[in-house]
């Protein structure tokens, strides 16, 4: 699974079920992510980032004194906003500038207008961007 898949599904463990995030939890979440070293710096630090976000998610709606039935994206704008989403995106603009791959491309595609309220790039696709990148 990929950083970025592990951190959504983080989100929508704790907004579907936040009774059952406690701080053991979190770490186990923490120490299983980057098990075999793989991540930078800098993607680390951004994963704990989103783990400050999802504890923060795990309490709003631990306390939430009305829990709409909703879709978990959508508990996640409701507690947080876009600033919920932010590391999440940092996250994936970090792996594409190390991995430049298709993958990675398509999470910052979908993740940004969730910060940002526009397209990524004017929508262009993944073939046309790495051909912009390697001239």
């Amino acid at each position: 699974m990929s950083s970025i898949a592990a951190v959504e599904s983080l989100y929508e463990a704790v907004v579907t079920d936040p009774a059952r995030w406690n701080e053991q939890m979190f770490v186990d979440w923490t120490d299983g992510l980057d098990s075999d070293g793989s991540l930078s710096k800098v993607e680390a630090k951004l994963i704990r980032r989103a783990l400050r976000v999802a504890q923060r998610l795990a309490v709003f709606w631990l306390e939430a004194q009305d829990r709409p039935d909703l879709g978990w994206e959508s508990k996640v704008d409701l507690a947080l906003g876009p600033k919920a989403w932010r590391p999440v995106l940092d996250l994936a603009e970090a792996q594409l500038d190390r991995t430049r791959s298709e993958e990675s491309f398509q999470d910052v595609s979908r993740l940004f207008p969730l910060v940002n309220r526009e397209s990524f790039l004017d929508g262009i696709d993944f073939d046309e961007w790495n051909l912009a990148q390697s001239r």
